[in-house]
């Protein structure tokens, strides 16, 4: 019977779920013979529904998370900008804090951070001077914005 059961189609294990009984071989099995799960397969989501099953791959690479850093990035200069009273169409210029994570993840997406920002230039300085601190994940970076002219 064991045998049987692990050569049980998705299709077959689809009608045991629906009808609670389902024939291979001519043996009858019923839901109440088996218990049906499903597990996770790790870096992969997946779902089925009506005979259809789709699996997404949720690894996130390097160039994910370099894209995710600056997104929140561009969101904290955003709020500096706010709280500095910038009209929306001031252009800037951004200076933040060494971080060699923070400088790898800008500079693999520098237009994108200067687009959205409105940034005519964004300098890395060590030792960086000033109140403002941007902070997420486990980053916390000094930054600094100015009005050009």
């Amino acid at each position: 019977m064991i045998a049987l059961i692990k050569d049980l189609k998705s299709s077959q294990i689809q009608e045991l779920e629906e009808k609670n009984i389902c024939v291979f071989n001519n043996i009858e099995i019923t839901s109440e013979d088996v218990e049906v799960y499903f597990e996770d397969i790790e870096g992969w989501l997946v779902a089925s529904e009506n005979g259809k099953t789709i699996a997404l791959d949720t690894t996130i690479d390097e160039s994910l998370k370099n894209e995710g850093m600056c997104r929140e990035i561009v969101n904290r200069i955003q709020n500096l900008r706010k709280d500095s009273e910038f009209n929306v169409s001031d252009k800037i210029i951004i200076e933040l804090e060494t971080n060699n994570l923070v400088e790898k993840a800008i500079f693999a997406n520098l237009d994108y951070v200067k687009n959205e920002t409105l940034a005519v230039d964004l300098i890395f300085k060590q030792n960086l001077e000033s109140k403002s601190i941007i902070e997420f994940d486990n980053i916390s970076i000094k930054a600094k914005i100015y009005k050009t002219n």
